[in-house]
């Protein structure tokens, strides 16, 4: 897991390659990407059910999101299905300078 920091107001791609077992690029059956902010809200987007979250190519998903409270949040993509796959992510939110 790693950290990342940026600024309240930033909108940022969130993305994620899934990989099969030969390390290519494959697709999971489903992809859920869920967002944990500092409040404790929970945001979750499914592809292929939402937009939100984003095919680019074979294995390659993303997800623009606008930040809006400062703190820790927790993003994590999971592949389910044909690809079962997943990684976590904390970002950190400072105050506008």
């Amino acid at each position: 897991m790693t950290t990342t920091s940026h600024d309240i107001g930033d909108k940022r791609r969130l993305a994620i390659t899934f990989k099969d077992f030969a390390d290519v690029d494959a697709d999971p059956t489903n992809v859920l990407f869920e967002l944990t902010e500092p409040d404790g809200t929970v945001i979750r987007y499914t592809n292929p059910a939402d937009p939100e979250v984003v095919k680019d190519a074979v294995g390659k998903y993303y997800v623009d999101f606008l930040f809006t409270k400062q703190g820790r949040h927790n993003m994590r993509f999971t592949g389910t299905g044909a690809i079962e796959s997943a990684e976590a992510t904390d970002i950190f939110i400072r105050a506008k300078r």
